[in-house]
């Protein structure tokens, strides 16, 4: 259960007293799993390292709110803004985060296992270091996305848009990559571990 005090302070836009509350419990994580913050707005908001596994957060709007190191395991973010948020090194394992719009967003050793972002816009955003082991990212929006060391293991990548993404070191062992899109120029020997590897669109650089 959520800790009803805390996320009082969140419901209610008590900022300043989450803040304060923070500086005195620096080593602590506040409990709020399960809080349902439907359509609220956190714009630029710090919340900090925050166990949110199981909330209800569709229509949320995180755009540059800081969530590093956060759990969000099983959280629903369906239609989540979250531009430029900050989820360093979080936990999304089983998240729900169809449609979400992850644009320009950090995700760099965050553990997305078996997150659902079907449909969810990722254009530019740092994927480096995370695990999308047996995620779905069909149609997702990969445009000109950092993909350095990130683990894309059995992942559904069907129609994804991949072109101008940084394919460095990037795992596809046995991802699904039927109709996905790419520019010539970003092939990689990686891709061709990937199932679907002979159905990709290839365009030329700078096409869309």
């Amino acid at each position: 259960m959520a800790d009803e005090q805390l996320l009082a302070l969140l419901c209610e836009g008590r900022f300043d007293e989450w803040v304060a509350w923070w500086r005195t419990h620096p080593d602590q994580c506040p409990d709020l799993r399960g809080a349902d913050l439907r359509g609220h707005t956190f714009v630029g908001r710090f919340l900090g390292p925050v166990n949110l596994s199981d909330a209800l957060l569709t229509d949320v709007d995180l755009t540059q709110a800081s969530l590093a190191d956060s759990l969000l395991v099983g959280a629903d973010l369906r239609d989540a803004r979250l531009q430029q948020a900050n989820l360093t090194g979080a936990s999304l394992r089983n998240a729900a985060l169809v449609r979400a719009d992850l644009n320009r967003a950090t995700l760099s050793d965050a553990d997305l296992t078996a997150a659902d972002l079907e449909e969810a816009a990722l254009w530019n955003a740092d994927l480096s270091g995370a695990t999308f082991i047996r995620a779905d990212l069909t149609r997702a929006n990969l445009q000109t996305t950092l993909l350095i060391q990130t683990n894309f293991a059995q992942a559904n990548l069907t129609e994804a848009d991949l072109r101008g993404a940084l394919l460095e070191g990037t795992v596809l062992q046995d991802a699904l990559v039927w109709g996905a899109h790419l520019f010539r120029s970003d092939m990689t020997p990686a891709l061709t571990a990937a199932k679907g590897y002979r159905s990709l669109h290839i365009h030329m650089e700078g096409e869309y």
